[in-house]
């Protein structure tokens, strides 16, 4: 896994019900946390910003992401577009040519 970037576009997954798909979301980055193995990085895009801010109910999963050696890299361009800059809690403010550097040498997953 740790040749894969996951991008996060979205603070749901899937469309349709926005609770299930904050839940399904949530999950996602339990499962992903503890499993052997985690992605080099999770980029973080439009919406799926808000994840990394302070009223975030996926934090903890995101924190345990980081400390296992995942970056998390958060679209500054989304974050001054959405006003959210000064609530990030967790990952690094990066941008577009940094995603589109690593999408150069590792698998791209959007999820």
């Amino acid at each position: 896994m740790n040749n894969k970037i996951v991008l996060i576009k979205s603070e749901e997954v899937g469309r349709g019900d926005d609770q299930l798909g904050k839940l399904l979301r949530a999950n996602f980055l339990r499962m992903l946390a503890e499993r052997p193995e985690v992605p080099r990085a999770l980029f973080f895009l439009n919406d799926g910003v808000r994840l990394v801010c302070s009223d975030s109910p996926v934090l903890a999963q995101l924190a345990k992401l980081a400390e296992r050696g995942c970056a998390l890299l958060i679209c500054q361009t989304c974050l001054e577009y959405l006003e959210l800059v000064e609530r990030v809690s967790v990952g690094e403010v990066s941008g577009m040519s940094e995603f589109l550097d690593l999408a150069e040498r590792y698998e791209v997953i959007t999820v």
